[in-house]
């Protein structure tokens, strides 16, 4: 919280127009449908609650006339993650055998190079607050097996499980992420499955002129740059192993449906 204030009011008091803060739709939730109208969420664990707590603090500048632009992307996937984020190391988890447990629910999937897009498109001055979900697809949780299976060319098995196991199981993980075991998901983890509705990204995608390539796509070029990297075999990656995804480009206009 300290931080985000301390650098949106440093660039707000320097006169910078726009001052663009990139926050997450973790931040709205619990909600039944997200919208750039929706309001502040409470969600649920201390990560997403800083989330939350930094949105409030971009939207306070915005009530005030600041030249704040927020921007509330999904889970960002794609390729090229020098840093291995959440989303690829979920990918890389799910082909190696190590995450295959789903339950109902779902989440956003937007493609990085869609996500760049639409941020390099926000830096006209003089437009004044704003704010732009770029929600993406959703998808559900099981329904990313399946798709993954698509990619690489053969089925991924999962293990369906009830959300009333699922979250005990999430609280597990948290213990046994503070005993320095890294599971791969978290409570927060399990939460935002349960809790993430579909957006409406009809502003950024208007107004920005973007649009979501499929995520056929993005997973295929995802698990293709894992392949690269060294991080999943060549059998684990299949069909997908020597794709040759590009790094930006958009993408063809019937590209639009998932």
């Amino acid at each position: 919280m300290d931080g985000t204030r301390q650098v949106l009011h440093a660039a707000v008091d320097g006169g910078l127009d726009p001052v663009v803060h990139v926050a997450s739709t973790l931040a709205l939730l619990p909600s039944d449908h997200l919208t750039s109208a929706s309001p502040v969420g409470a969600p649920h664990g201390p990560y997403l609650a800083s989330k939350a707590a930094a949105e409030r603090i971009a939207r306070e500048l915005q009530a005030q006339g600041a030249p704040v632009v927020t921007t509330n992307p999904s889970s960002v996937y794609g390729p090229h993650q020098p840093h291995m984020g959440e989303s690829a190391t979920l990918v890389r988890d799910i082909l190696r055998g190590r995450s295959r447990i789903v339950f109902r629910g779902g989440f956003g999937v937007v493609d990085v190079r869609d996500v760049a897009a639409a941020h390099a498109r926000l830096f006209t001055a003089g437009l004044g607050p704003r704010r732009y979900l770029l929600g993406g697809h959703w998808i559900a949780f099981a329904e990313l097996l399946r798709t993954l299976g698509q990619v690489v060319g053969h089925p991924l098995p999962a293990v369906r499980i009830p959300a009333w196991v699922a979250l005990p199981i999430g609280r597990l993980a948290d213990a046994a992420q503070r005993r320095g075991i890294d599971p791969g998901f978290s409570s927060a983890a399990v939460w935002t499955v349960l809790n993430h509705p579909k957006s409406d990204d009809s502003d950024a995608r208007q107004q920005l002129a973007v649009q979501w390539r499929p995520t056929t796509d993005t997973l295929r070029d995802t698990v293709a740059w894992l392949h690269e990297q060294g991080q999943v075999s060549a059998r684990q990656a299949g069909a997908a192993a020597g794709t040759q995804w590009r790094a930006a480009g958009t993408p063809p206009a019937a590209a639009s449906g998932r």
